[in-house]
């Protein structure tokens, strides 16, 4: 499963995660 983003996160943040799961992904 992926990172779970909890609602009170903004979406800004939520991109940035979501951002940062894609890398750690296409690194493995």
């Amino acid at each position: 499963p992926g990172v779970q983003v909890p609602e009170h996160i903004s979406t800004g943040d939520r991109i940035r995660v979501n951002v940062e799961e894609r890398k750690f992904l296409s690194r493995a």
